[in-house]
């Protein structure tokens, strides 16, 4: 799940009228309460929010959300448009000294950082964590929060300076973590992940002038560089091998 927006992020005491009603969001709301009495219902149902715990909202489904103005909530907050849409509610709790828990504490202490992207990475971060806790149970190792990170970018660039101040680690223990997990270096896995992607959007009928700029390239001439440097082969070749052709040049 990647974030593609982010609206609003900070982390407050809500006022006393902080209160709605029948409310449909076109976005999600990650929380993590503080402190305070909350209430999220949907569907008839009412949650408390707990202390200690995130919360993922879905979009596009009526909900109310509120809470007790004479213990009002303290809360770390982001709105944030996902791919995919978030469907259900999420809870989970944060303890500490898990990875999880690092996540949070890195979130909240950038999250009045003007810079946006630092804004958004770290939420990132928090969110990939979130669905690795939901399909295993347990919290991830560095490795394999790394390879959330990575997963996440999609298209975006990859800087090994963002992965270190995100995760809180070097870049070398990143690096050497990370190699010893899966045979290769951050660099490596996501510069595969890219060639992968650039083979499906040639296979799909993009020109190589279209995947360089869509994959972040400065030029069709450093893209089919890179590309042999993968493959072994330019990208008309590598498609011919593979029982294909690239289409004209537009």
């Amino acid at each position: 799940m990647m974030i593609q927006n982010l609206y609003l992020a900070s982390e407050s005491i809500a006022p006393a009228d902080w209160c709605y009603h029948g409310l449909y969001s076109y976005f999600s709301r990650l929380y993590f309460i503080i402190d305070g009495d909350a209430y999220y219902k949907e569907m008839g149902k009412k949650i408390r929010l707990k202390k200690n715990h995130l919360y993922l909202t879905p979009v596009t489904r009526e909900f109310d959300l509120y809470h007790d103005p004479d213990h009002s909530l303290l809360h770390t907050y982001a709105h944030v448009v996902t791919a995919p849409a978030v469907h259900s509610l999420v809870e989970i709790e944060v303890r500490e000294g898990t990875p999880l828990f690092d996540a949070v504490s890195l979130w909240r202490r950038h999250i009045l950082a003007q810079n946006k992207e630092l804004q958004i990475s770290t939420a990132q971060l928090v969110i990939s964590l979130m669905q690795a806790h939901m399909r295993t149970g347990e919290p991830p190792s560095i490795a394999e929060q790394i390879k959330e990170y990575l997963n996440g970018l999609g298209t975006n660039p990859f800087h090994m300076k963002d992965l270190a101040l995100a995760l809180g680690y070097t870049r070398e223990h990143l690096t050497r973590v990370f190699l010893g997990a899966f045979g290769s270096t951050p660099r490596q896995y996501y510069n595969a992940r890219r060639m992968d992607l650039a083979v499906r959007k040639l296979q799909d009928g993009a020109t190589i002038k279209e995947v360089a700029l869509d994959l972040g390239f400065s030029s069709d001439h450093a893209f089919s560089k890179a590309f042999r440097a993968h493959f072994g082969l330019p990208p008309q070749k590598h498609l011919l091998k593979l029982g294909e052709k690239l289409p004209i040049s537009k």
